[in-house]
């Protein structure tokens, strides 16, 4: 399996090309990836670079994982360029954000959150370009789902109940730290699973349809936060590895280490889902 990797200084954006996405036993699909992924392409950065083209770069990435020709992505960018677009765009997010304040429980803001997902996936580069004007408002605590083999243990979740709510994620730049391909996606057919992360945030980013013509991309309208730990960095790999364990695979040990090595022995804290609503500053 090839990689394809870009390392930004002291920030590393790993992209592994999709070799891995398809099991063992799929030859024919495994070939067709070999024939449409280009290889062994490395950009490295052997001196410093500003953090506005460390992030260009990132999402730049994802870009390409989802246009596949030079056409297609400048008609990308074409529009999210496009005063017209962002204007409306950015009325949008308003709107939702309101509507969803609005909703007064839990399962009123669940419900919701559908709506809040699928136009955030549609104007996904505007949302990352954008974060900054965003705020980040607690959800809920994050509970991988119990499968036959494990779950959370109640001790865990009767720990959540006592404490307090996280306070609201605000950014001061729109800048994010790292971009990395999560082990789970050698074992997702026609999938990758790329983790993006900014300060003690970690969103989780789906490409389907990787060897398709129009492949897509789905995430939460929230992020994986690590605010309430003592942990000052939090380890893409060491969170992609567990949610590879507890949520893709359902393994107990996932769970456990999920409990035991993240929470507390490397002091990241529970782990709670921010959801991100349009908070223009001085707008």
């Amino acid at each position: 399996m090839k990689n394809k990797k870009i390392l930004l200084s002291l920030v590393s954006i790993t992209t592994l090309l999709p070799f891995g996405l398809v099991a063992c036993q799929n030859y024919q699909q495994n070939d067709k990836l070999k024939e449409i992924v280009p290889k062994n392409r490395d950009i490295i950065f052997n001196s410093p670079v500003p953090e506005a083209e460390k992030t260009e770069k990132m999402l730049d990435s994802l870009v390409n994982q989802l246009y596949k020709t030079e056409a297609k992505r400048t008609e990308f960018y074409n529009l999210q360029n496009s005063e017209e677009y962002k204007t409306k765009t950015k009325a949008e997010f308003k709107k939702l954000s309101s509507e969803y304040l609005a909703q007064d429980t839990l399962e009123k803001k669940r419900a919701f959150l559908e709506k809040l997902k699928t136009f955030y996936n549609k104007n996904w580069y505007f949302f990352l370009k954008n974060i900054d004007k965003f705020t980040g408002e607690f959800y809920d605590w994050l509970l991988f789902p119990n499968s036959k083999e494990g779950g959370h243990s109640q001790e865990y979740k009767e720990t959540l109940k006592t404490l307090e709510k996280p306070k609201k994620i605000v950014f001061s730049n729109p800048y994010f730290n790292e971009l990395k391909e999560g082990d789970e996606s050698a074992e997702l057919p026609n999938t990758t699973i790329f983790y993006l992360k900014k300060q003690k945030n970690i969103f989780r980013i789906i490409i389907s349809d990787i060897i398709e013509e129009n492949p897509y991309i789905e995430f939460e309208p929230y992020s994986w936060s690590f605010n309430s730990g003592e942990a000052q960095n939090i380890s893409i790999n060491l969170v992609s590895d567990i949610a590879h364990s507890a949520l893709v695979h359902g393994f107990a040990e996932g769970f456990v280490s999920f409990e035991k090595d993240m929470v507390e022995k490397q002091k990241y804290g529970p782990p709670s889902e921010m959801v991100y609503l349009w908070e223009e500053k001085n707008a």
